[in-house]
């Protein structure tokens, strides 16, 4: 059982303004942001990471980015139903 159906990735945006946050919303879905530190986590599909990375780079307002760590967690909880049922 897979805790997420698509393949998701998040990418930390680190960004020069708070204004320019807006600009951000066509590259994926918001999942939070910080106005003190100027940073906005994203989650876009895994397949379009590559070209979405390359295009913020480009991007005058863009400070860094980094990958989420996430996705390279193991999410399975298989095992976890084994314990349970030999209790």
């Amino acid at each position: 059982m897979e805790l997420f159906e698509k393949e998701r990735r998040g990418i930390y945006v680190y960004f020069k303004s708070f204004k320019d946050l807006n600009k951000l919303e066509k590259y994926g879905n918001f999942i939070s942001y910080s106005k003190r530190g100027r940073y906005a986590c994203i989650y876009v599909d895994e397949t379009r990471i590559e070209s979405i990375i390359a295009d913020l780079k480009k991007k005058k307002f863009v400070k860094k980015i980094e990958l989420s760590g996430m996705s390279d967690l193991h999410l399975s909880f298989e095992h976890l139903d084994k314990d349970l049922q030999t209790k």
